[in-house]
């Protein structure tokens, strides 16, 4: 297994050349030509124009122009995310209740490509919660990005990254049953790759995401089954802070837990992955900032 060092933001970050660039949209695939009225992206979409299909798009440095909390630089007391994780021993310890988890463990979900991730949106019929601090959550869906957007600070090793990270987005549960979009809390999990994975289901279901992703820009494919007791595992050591979305409009309304354990895939299945989101670009992960006091950032006591 391993950790890439984190050159990615850095050499994204070199492309940019002013509040806007040309992002390509090539009619003849399926490159985001039915959901064109998007007005940002990330830098790994940029491309030469291979067709007249194309436009002016925000990118992450940028979005604030347009989407005001995106505007992080603005704000020196930001909750703004992702950020660069300190190591965990130097992160004060607040956490002793844990993350649980319960409903569903077998969920079906729904696979579309929405030009900004590899998204899987629960069905209505599947129920899967999280219970933190005593509020209780229900999962919405997951997402995808490529690199991890959240980094682990190495000290004199540098920062370094995984290879990928996926997003479980939860809102709050209301006394009345009801579903609160403005309070949610969305579990990181690191993704890492080894030459063989040691969890082949995991391997298959991230196999089938890809294949039912093939299909045409944002046309949802058919339910497919996820066993999240598998991708949720290992969850009692975790950074948690409050924090916002990672993509427009970078609502500070998220309370953040990145697991520490990472899950493994194997490399057949990751570049499986990247081939099948190559139109939402290689790399869709917006540059992380550093904490500030606003993020009370801590980690698990357990």
């Amino acid at each position: 297994m391993f950790k890439q060092t984190l050159l990615a933001c850095s050499l994204l970050a070199s492309w940019v050349a002013g509040a806007e660039e040309v992002l390509n949209f090539n009619a003849s695939k399926r490159s985001c030509v039915a959901h064109s009225g998007s007005t940002w992206g990330y830098y790994g979409q940029l491309s030469q124009p291979q067709s007249d299909a194309r436009r002016n798009i925000l990118l992450p440095n940028n979005w604030g122009l347009r989407y005001a909390a995106c505007g992080r630089s603005l704000a020196p007391l930001h909750r703004q995310s992702p950020i660069e994780l300190p190591a965990a021993e130097a992160v004060p310890s607040g956490e002793k209740e844990g993350i649980r988890f319960g409903g569903n463990a077998h969920a079906r979900v729904i696979v579309e490509h929405n030009c900004h991730t590899v998204q899987s949106t629960l069905t209505d019929e599947s129920v899967r919660t999280m219970t933190l601090a005593g509020q209780e959550y229900r999962l919405l869906q997951f997402h995808i990005h490529t690199p991890s957007e959240h980094v682990i600070d190495g000290g004199e090793a540098g920062t370094s990254n995984y290879p990928a990270e996926i997003h479980f987005v939860h809102a709050a549960i209301n006394r009345d049953g009801s579903i609160d979009g403005g309070q949610l809390a969305v579990v990181g999990l690191f993704v890492d790759v080894a030459p063989s994975a040691p969890l082949p289901k995991i391997d298959e279901f991230f196999s089938n995401m890809a294949r039912d992703y093939q299909g045409v820009a944002t046309t949802p494919g058919q339910p497919i089954t996820v066993n999240l007791n598998q991708l949720t595992r290992g969850g009692s050591k975790y950074w948690r802070y409050q924090g916002s979305l990672t993509t427009p409009p970078c609502s500070e309304t998220v309370e953040w837990l990145v697991i520490e354990e990472p899950l493994v895939i194997s490399g057949k299945t990751y570049e499986a992955i990247q081939t099948a989101k190559l139109d939402v670009g290689i790399a869709n992960a917006r540059p992380p900032a550093l904490p500030t006091p606003e993020h009370k950032l801590r980690h698990s006591a357990r």
